[in-house]
């Protein structure tokens, strides 16, 4: 947006609030480590699954996978439920 400002009008626009800035490049590296988490935390559910489908039969891994899958999307929508109410 300052750059088509700058473009139309032929100044330069400052910074307005440098703060600003720095929460900007905050933000992006947030979401940079949250990507980071995401993968990791795939990859490692994706070793548990098998660490679990070579210990147990497969019937009944598939059922405790599709029971704990279950289980913690009932405690995310709990977690997620409470933190919006308590704002």
């Amino acid at each position: 947006m300052l750059a088509l400002l700058e473009r139309y009008y032929l100044v330069t626009v400052r910074d307005p609030d440098p703060n600003l800035a720095a929460l900007s490049r905050y933000a992006g590296n947030l979401e940079s480590l949250v990507d980071e988490r995401t993968r990791l935390l795939i990859e490692e559910k994706g070793r548990t699954e098998a660490l679990l489908h070579e210990m147990l039969p497969r019937q009944v891994a598939e059922q405790l996978v599709q029971v704990l899958g279950t289980y913690l999307s009932s405690v995310h929508y709990c977690t997620h439920s409470t933190c919006s109410t308590t704002r």
